[in-house]
Formats: structure tokens, C-alpha cells, sequence
């Protein structure tokens, strides 16, 4: 088992990690981040703590918006995540889908299947 926590991809979070004993981190993410275009000092940070990124995750985007811009605006972000997930050598990339109402819990999983499928 890794004991880990948090990050927003800081420098200083990953070299707190290792002073304080943390196996890894799990990068997450909430909106855009300066790390979509440059994410190098973070990454050798990871090698030079020996810290072990464990997956990227991106929280808190409706995927079932209504408005057809903000779903476009969520799909674009996810597709950063992604990639800077991929970038990053990890091959965990973790988000939600989003609710939507008057479905019930057990049939949200058949939509966001199909509206994440690409």
C-alpha cells in the first residue's frame, strides 16, 4: 500500500512528500492549470523526490450540461487532462461524468458511457 495525498502539481508538494515520508501523489485537477503548457519542473520533481505520480484526476465538470458549450468547454479539459496524464507517464486518469436529474443512480453510468466514450 502507498500513503499519499493531493496535489495541484506544485514543486513543493512533491519535495513535502518526501520529507514527510509520502509514497506518491495523485495530481488533481478542478479548471485549466499553467501545467497543460509546461509540466517539466513538476515531472523532474517526481524523479528527484523518487515520488510516484499515481494517476491525474479531473473533478467536478457535468458532462450532461445542458448548455452545449459548457459540455464542449468540459470535453476540451478532459482531453488536456488526458494527454497531460499521458505526458506525465502515469496511466491513471480519473473524472466524473457529471449527473443528471431524474435518472436513477443505477442507470448514470449508461449516459456518461456514451457521452465520455470518445
Amino acid at each position: 500500500m502507498q500513503l499519499g495525498f493531493l496535489t495541484s502539481g506544485t514543486v513543493e508538494d512533491v519535495q513535502f512528500a518526501r520529507k514527510q515520508g509520502f509514497d506518491c501523489v495523485e495530481l488533481a485537477l478542478f479548471d485549466d492549470t499553467p501545467l497543460f503548457q509546461d509540466h517539466r519542473a513538476f515531472k523532474q520533481a517526481l524523479v528527484d523526490e523518487g515520488i510516484d505520480l499515481v494517476g491525474v484526476s479531473l473533478f467536478g465538470k457535468n458532462h450532461h450540461d445542458p448548455d452545449e458549450k459548457t459540455r464542449n468547454d468540459h470535453a476540451v479539459l478532459w482531453e488536456k487532462a488526458a494527454d497531460l496524464a499521458a505526458d506525465l507517464g502515469t496511466g491513471i486518469f480519473i473524472a466524473g461524468a457529471g449527473r443528471i436529474p431524474n435518472i436513477p443512480d443505477d442507470k448514470q453510468w449508461e449516459p456518461a458511457v456514451e457521452e465520455l466514450r470518445p
